[in-house]
């Protein structure tokens, strides 16, 4: 591999701003597949999960602080067939998520480094539109929690329609695809089944350095200025004792069209209380999440909050996903999308009785050991997946977003290649 024309140097270095240059201004004479095979596995296998913005900075060994310390460490420090599972971009995850929606391909090897192949295996003979099972980004509670109340699986069936899932897979295989196992029946349609993650998909380090009834809490309150002030008081125990940095908070409401009203009172008395915030993409950039160097907590709408994650999230307002009389698949993915952005705890809290209904199917799964038990319907649609809602005396078929971006926006654990289901992901100006 010639290097002519790159500054004499024997080994040139290139950063984020020179590498497309560097790369464009190599001349490989005598092309070796083998070669390319040996470097493309030596860079994919030195990617990494990114680490934190600043420095964390711990002086109590059991704060959370030094747990969220020691799971990114565990995380980052991924033995070398782990690490070439797991991918790296500019902004994280959410530039894959984009690509995902967008419809738009990521390069094949081939085309970025004009090499032979037809880009249907890599070296070690895997296809490149294969996803690793395994998920790093949510624990095992956290991510079946996330599920549960996504597909509704323990929610009360309604009187009249006597359904309780809103949703399901359109291929029942795709439970195993993205790490569930049968404890019990069969994957199939028409099949009751009982799924559980096993530690092979779900590490348990991602989950041992909390208590079950620490990782995931859920808070009814009596009106919206009771759950502001446990928000508020929580938030300060979190800065002022737990050793978190403002930057490992995010507060997320799910109704796109309210966050605005919704997070206003709040975050004043929190600014009463010593404490800076701002809005996702309307005190900031358009594409600024986290105020990268300034003390300042993360408030954002559920569009705003895909592709970004926080050791602690708080989930207000959650009792406008227990139920809806018209897209209710839709409003359970925000449930869904708001409680996996955590990597570490996880708070959901919300007013009245349609709250107390959300946390009686929480403390269903619960009891259960977090396995998902339900039966597979025999009924889909060309979308990706069966959803029905009734709407007066009609049932209609409504699109799932959990079932068709399930890969995008729920895992950093990437094989090789681009992700293997792609759906229109809807953008709103609305955060």
């Amino acid at each position: 591999m010639s290097t002519s024309g790159i500054a004499g140097d024997e080994y040139p270095r290139a950063n984020d701003t020179t590498l497309v240059d560097r790369l464009r201004r190599f001349r490989w004479e005598n092309r070796s597949p083998v070669v390319y095979s040996s470097a493309l596995s030596v860079i994919q296998s030195t990617s990494t999960i990114r680490k934190n913005r600043t420095r964390r900075e711990v002086e109590r060994e059991g704060s959370r602080g030094a747990r969220l310390k020691r799971l990114e460490d565990q995380i980052a420090t991924l033995d070398p067939v782990q690490s070439k599972a797991v991918i790296e971009t500019i902004d994280g995850v959410q530039r894959i998520r984009g690509l995902a929606g967008s419809g738009a391909s990521l390069p094949s090897p081939e085309e970025i480094f004009d090499a032979p192949g037809n880009g249907a295996s890599t070296a070690d003979g895997t296809d490149n539109d294969l996803i690793l099972e395994t998920c790093y980004r949510n624990s095992r509670p956290l991510l079946v929690t996330a599920h549960a109340l996504g597909f509704d699986v323990y929610r009360n069936p309604e009187e009249q329609s006597g359904m309780g899932l809103v949703q399901m897979f359109d291929h029942p295989r795709l439970w195993q695809d993205i790490g569930y196992r049968p404890k019990a029946g069969e994957l199939r349609p028409g099949a009751s089944v009982t799924l559980l993650r096993p530690e092979r998909t779900s590490p348990r380090f991602l989950e041992d350095h909390s208590g079950i009834d620490d990782l995931i809490q859920f808070k009814c309150f009596e009106s919206p200025g009771a759950q502001a002030d446990w928000l508020i008081d929580e938030i300060k125990r979190n800065i002022e004792v737990d050793e978190l940095r403002h930057d490992d908070i995010i507060v997320v409401n799910p109704d796109p069209l309210t966050t605005r009203q919704k997070v206003g009172p709040i975050r004043a008395k929190l600014l009463e209380a010593g404490i800076d915030s701002h809005v996702a993409g309307v005190d900031t950039e358009a594409d600024t999440f986290f105020r990268t160097g300034e003390r300042s907590v993360t408030f954002t709408g559920i569009f705003r909050a895909k592709g970004n994650e926080a050791g602690m999230v708080y989930v207000i307002n959650a009792q406008d996903c227990h139920a809806a009389a018209r897209n209710l698949a839709t409003i359970r993915n925000r449930l869904f999308t708001a409680i996996t952005r955590s990597k570490a705890w996880i708070r959901v809290l919300g007013v009245g009785q349609d709250m107390a209904r959300l946390i009686d199917e929480y403390q269903a799964l619960k009891s259960r050991g977090f396995e998902l038990q339900f039966t597979i319907r025999r009924k889909s649609n060309a979308n990706g997946c069966a959803s029905y809602i009734e709407t007066g005396r009609r049932k209609r078929s409504v699109g799932s977003g959990i079932a068709r971006v399930w890969y995008a926006i729920s895992f950093v654990t990437w094989r090789r290649g681009t992700p293997a289901s792609r759906t229109s992901t809807r953008r709103s100006s609305a955060n």
